[in-house]
C-alpha cells in the first residue's frame, strides 16, 4: 500500500497489534517466550484473521527461570536487552522483550519497514543499544494515541516497560472494542483487493541465534581483509582478533565494528594524522594517554591561538599533570592513576583562549604503598635522577645513598636504577620546561614538594 502511496488505517493497523497481543498473553500466561515477533510471523489470514505464528527461537520459562540470557531474535526487532546478553554475562531480560519487538512491529506496519532496516544487520545490532528508541518516520501522520503506544513499547529500560496486558487496555488499542467483526471485514477486504493488484515483495531479513560463547552469524561473505568487522560473516572472538592481527600487520592500527572504534596501540609513531584527526579510548596499555595528547594537539592547532606561548602552555599542562599523576603498573608503563578533565575555551570564531584542567579520583595511597612490580609516581623518580645529575639533592635534604621509603622496592635501587637512569634525567628536564612554560618557580615547587614527601621516607 505505501508502494502505491497508501497506508492502512490506524483502526486496521489497532486491530492487528490487538490480536497480536492476544496471541502474546496466552504465550506468557504459559510462560513461553516467541523472541521473534515481526511483520513477517504475524499473519493475515483471508477470513481477516491474525495469527502469531513461527516458534523456531520461541523459549519456555519455568518457575524457577522467568528470565533468559541468549541473544535470539531478527536483528531488527530485537530489544536492547537481548542484544546485551551477547556480550554482558550477567544481562538477562523477560517477556517484555516480545513487547519491544511488537513496538517495532507496530512501526513497520506504519512505515513500511523497521527502524535502521537501511543498514547492515549486524551495524544495526550496535546501534539499537545506544540510539535513543525510534519512532515512526512522521510520527505527525498519526494519532497522538498511536504514537503513544509505540513509546511505550520502546522503553529501553525493560523493567520500566509494560507487559502485554497493560498494553491490551491503552486507548491506541481500546478503540477496537465492539467493533472486531467490522475491522476484520475491512482487512479481508484489504487483503483481497491487495492480492488482485498484486502484493510488492518484501525483503526476508534472516534471524541470529546465539548462546554464550557462540557466535554471531551475518549472511556477507567473509573478505580477507575489511574495514567495518561487522560485515564479516562469523563474528566472534576468533574472527576479530584474527582481523585485529592481520590489520596490524599491515600498519592498520584502527578498525570499526559498527559505531565502535578500535585502536591497537603500535607503541611508535605512525605519520597517519592529517589535520582532521579525532581518537579514542581503550583498555589499560591501549595508548589512550597518547590519543589524548593528539586530540589536544588537534584543537589548538584548529583553535590557531594567537599567542603561541598559550598554545604552548595548554599542550605542555597534560605532561605536567601526568609526571604527577601516572605511574608503571604490572601492565602498563605509563599507566594513569586518575582522572582527568580538560576544558579549552574558544571564541566565538574558534580561536583557543585558555583551558582549564581538573584531576580527579587520584589514587593516593600508591604514595604509601605499590603493589609488587610497580612503581611510585613519576614525578619521584623524574625528580631523584634530576637532582642527583645537578648534584642538588643534599640541598634538599635528600640521602645520595639510602633509598626513601617511598620509592623503596627490593628489585630496585636507588643508585644505578634511579639516579643514573637517563630516561629519568630527561624527563626531569621536560617538567621544568612545563614549569617554566607554565609559570611556576621552580624553586618553591621543588622545595614544597619534597618537604611534603621527604617525610614518608622517615
Amino acid at each position: 500500500m505505501l508502494k502505491r502511496g497508501s497506508r492502512m488505517d490506524e483502526a486496521i493497523v489497532a486491530y492487528i497489534i490487538h490480536e497480536a497481543l492476544m496471541g502474546l498473553h496466552h504465550l506468557h500466561n504459559n510462560k513461553t517466550i516467541h523472541r521473534d515477533v515481526k511483520g513477517n510471523n504475524i499473519l493475515l489470514t483471508t477470513q481477516g484473521g491474525v495469527k502469531l505464528v513461527d516458534f523456531g527461537v520461541s523459549a519456555q520459562l519455568t518457575n524457577t527461570r522467568l528470565r533468559r540470557n541468549t541473544s535470539v531474535g531478527t536483528p531488527f526487532w530485537m530489544a536492547p536487552e537481548v542484544i546485551a546478553c551477547e556480550q554482558q554475562l550477567d544481562s538477562t531480560y523477560d517477556a517484555r522483550c516480545d513487547v519491544w519487538s511488537l513496538g517495532i512491529t507496530a512501526i513497520e506496519l506504519g512505515d513500511g519497514d523497521p527502524p535502521l532496516s537501511d543498514l547492515h544487520p549486524m551495524r544495526a545490532l550496535f546501534k539499537i543499544p545506544r540510539n535513543p528508541p525510534p519512532t515512526l518516520h512522521q510520527p505527525e501522520l498519526w494519532s497522538d494515541n498511536f504514537n503513544d503506544f509505540i513509546c511505550k513499547c520502546l522503553i529501553k529500560d525493560f523493567e520500566l516497560r509494560p507487559n502485554v496486558l497493560d498494553l491490551l487496555e491503552h486507548v491506541f488499542i481500546a478503540q477496537i472494542v465492539d467493533r472486531e467483526k467490522i475491522l476484520q471485514k475491512h482487512l479481508m477486504e484489504l487483503i483481497d483487493l491487495n492480492q488482485q493488484i498484486g502484493i510488492v515483495g518484501k525483503t526476508r531479513h534472516d534471524r541470529i541465534h546465539t548462546k554464550k560463547a557462540g557466535q554471531i552469524m551475518s549472511s556477507s561473505p567473509t573478505p580477507d581483509d575489511v574495514d567495518d568487522l561487522v560485515t564479516l560473516e562469523v563474528l566472534d572472538e576468533n574472527s576479530v582478533t584474527e582481523q585485529l592481527q592481520m590489520r596490524y600487520a599491515n600498519n592498520q592500527i584502527y578498525t570499526y565494528v559498527g559505531d565502535i572504534l578500535i585502536a591497537v596501540n603500535p607503541f611508535h609513531k605512525m605519520e597517519l594524522y592529517s589535520p582532521q584527526c579525532i581518537v579514542i579510548s581503550g583498555e589499560s596499555g591501549a595508548g589512550k594517554t597518547e590519543s589524548s595528547h593528539l586530540l589536544v594537539q588537534q584543537l589548538t592547532v584548529i583553535g590557531k591561538a594567537n599567542n603561541r606561548s598559550l598554545q604552548e602552555k595548554i599542550l605542555l599542562v597534560n605532561n605536567l599533570v601526568e609526571a604527577f599523576g601516572n605511574a608503571c603498573t604490572a601492565i602498563n608503563n605509563n599507566s594513569s592513576r586518575f582522572g582527568k578533565y580538560l576544558e579549552i575555551n574558544f571564541t566565538c570564531g574558534g580561536t583557543v583562549v585558555g583551558a582549564k584542567i581538573t584531576e580527579y579520583l587520584l589514587e593516593k595511597s600508591r604514595v604509601i604503598h605499590q603493589a609488587i612490580g610497580e612503581k611510585n609516581f613519576h614525578i619521584f623518580y623524574y625528580i631523584y635522577a634530576g637532582l642527583a645529575e645537578r648534584k642538588k639533592l643534599a640541598h634538599y635534604k635528600l640521602s645520595d645513598t639510602k633509598t626513601p621509603k617511598y620509592i623503596l622496592h627490593e628489585h630496585i635501587k636507588l643508585g644505578p636504577d634511579i639516579v643514573n637512569n637517563t630516561f629519568y634525567k630527561e624527563q626531569f628536564d621536560v617538567v621544568e620546561q612545563c614549569f617554566k612554560v607554565i609559570g611556576f618557580t621552580l624553586e618553591v615547587q621543588y622545595t614544597g614538594f619534597l618537604n611534603d614527601y621527604s617525610a614518608l621516607s622517615r
